[in-house]
């Protein structure tokens, strides 16, 4: 299997997902599965829209090679049930990141931004605890509230950023 898209969801006594080592992508697939608190998503180079909405155990989620996490993908618009993500692995590959993505994941800690391009509106607004993004030398826009009540960012290289939107960095 190489792609899921809607295949687990609602299915809230799964709590743990094995060999996904040849899923190259997710879209809403495990969107409301209450009790999953892990997934290993090393292969996964795309996580749709809505995959994991509804995710209230979630902890952790491996990823290695993802380039493309989408609008949403932890977040329904800002009310997260992914409260508890506490890391998504290795995301430096991660070329583009969509509105609202992590938006209060608020045990997430920090992430790696060095390969990302685009981020949407909000993306990580919310994230209490963020205090590192790691490199963001390949933005050049942070649109509005994406980091919006981040309180704990300690530093971000805005050097190659030509556009900040309002509220980017406010609490």
């Amino acid at each position: 299997v190489t792609s899921l898209s809607s295949t687990f969801s609602g299915c809230s006594a799964l709590s743990e997902v094995v060999n996904t080592n040849q899923l190259k992508s997710v879209s809403g697939a495990f969107r409301n599965c209450s009790n999953l608190k892990s997934i290993d998503l090393s292969s996964c180079e795309t996580v749709g829209y809505g995959s994991f909405i509804g995710c209230s155990q979630l902890e952790n989620v491996v990823l290695k090679v993802c380039k493309r996490i989408e609008t949403c993908a932890f977040s329904n618009y800002g009310n997260s049930n992914c409260s508890k993500l506490k890391s998504v692995g290795d995301i430096s590959h991660c070329e583009s990141i969509g509105e609202y993505s992590f938006s209060n994941c608020s045990s997430l800690t920090s992430v790696d931004l060095a390969s990302c391009k685009t981020i949407g509106k909000c993306a990580f607004s919310g994230c209490s605890v963020l205090e590192s993004v790691g490199s963001t030398k390949l933005l050049t826009n942070i649109p509005e509230s994406t980091f919006n009540g981040c309180s704990n960012l300690q530093n971000i290289d805005l050097s190659n950023c030509t556009s900040v939107g309002s509220s980017a960095f406010s609490e």
